[in-house]
């Protein structure tokens, strides 16, 4: 596994041996000659492939319940994939309204900005009014998909003109994953 490094070490990351990742998948491969014959050749591949996979142990370090820890600086969670995303849920967009700049004034957001689920109120902040103000952190990110594809396909055509003169076109896909920047 990739471990980030701290940016005093001048380096950002190594390969480093960290803990247990188990892997499960399926490939199929099919290669085709369609036509063949002495000034012409059409060749086609096919391939297709799912994998997944999960992140058993890291570190093989435990808090003091017996729990696993997972490694959220490097985005590495027990039980789940490489290449989790694990992020803040947004339902919005905090809106040039009187009551949105109150509103996102409250926790230090402006017009413009994403509004922020609130998924762990235990740490939120109550004004003696009764107001509550909500206090991000981890405890309010979720579970938003991988950035690893679990889904690959690819199609390829090759044209072999006069012997010498070859044409390719290719297609392929990644599918079933996000992207961390949206």
């Amino acid at each position: 596994m990739s471990q980030r490094l701290p940016s005093f070490s001048g380096f950002g990351s190594i390969m480093a041996n960290l803990g247990e990742v188990q892997n499960q998948g399926f490939e199929i491969a099919l290669n085709s000659t369609n036509i063949q014959n002495r000034n012409f050749t059409w060749n086609t591949s096919v391939g297709f492939s799912i994998n997944k996979n999960k992140i058993n142990h890291i570190y093989y370090d435990y808090d003091e319940n017996g729990v696993e820890k997972d490694d959220t600086s490097n985005g590495w969670f027990i039980g789940q994939a490489i290449g989790t995303i694990w992020y803040y849920e947004t339902d919005g967009v905090w809106q040039n309204t009187p009551e949105d700049i109150a509103s996102a004034a409250l926790v230090g957001q402006k017009p413009g900005d994403p509004k922020v689920v609130n998924h762990y109120t235990e740490d939120d902040r109550i004004l003696e009014d009764g107001t509550r103000i909500p206090v991000y952190n981890d405890n309010d990110k979720v579970y938003q998909g991988t950035t690893a594809p679990p889904v690959y396909w690819n199609l390829r055509n090759d044209f072999t003109l006069w012997k010498d003169l070859t044409l390719s076109v290719s297609l392929y896909s990644y599918m079933g994953h996000k992207s961390r920047a949206g």
